[in-house]
């Protein structure tokens, strides 16, 4: 997460990640192991499931979820299922998207070697 998020939001997306987690095991695999590719607009379903649940909340959590390397990984196969909430197919990764996920992994592996020198 970004350096402007607070330790009490911090809380609640890990909160939130658990709560994913024991209830759409098919969706978040508990543990962030083999994280699949999402439907896209999943954040509203969430959102409708969850309503007592802030919608910053939700947001930081989906940027965290979205940019981390397991789930760019897993969205860079064209083709890929992606699942909904419940971990049924809801639509594909396409070419175009995987491409993003690959640029997106290239410039997480050049940050990595710029601070490493």
């Amino acid at each position: 997460m970004g350096r402007n998020v607070s330790e009490e939001q911090r809380e609640k997306v890990r909160v939130l990640s658990v709560l994913l987690s024991e209830q759409y095991p098919g969706a978040f695999p508990p543990g962030r192991v083999a994280l699949v590719p999402l439907k896209i607009g999943i954040h509203r379903d969430v959102m409708v499931r969850h309503p007592e649940i802030d919608r910053l909340t939700v947001k930081n959590f989906f940027v965290f979820h979205a940019y981390s390397k397991p789930y760019l990984q897993a969205s860079s196969v064209a083709g890929s299922a992606r699942r909904d909430l419940d971990g049924n197919e809801a639509g594909i990764v396409t070419e175009e998207q995987a491409q993003a996920a690959r640029d997106a992994l290239a410039k997480i592996g050049k940050r990595k070697k710029k601070t490493a020198s």
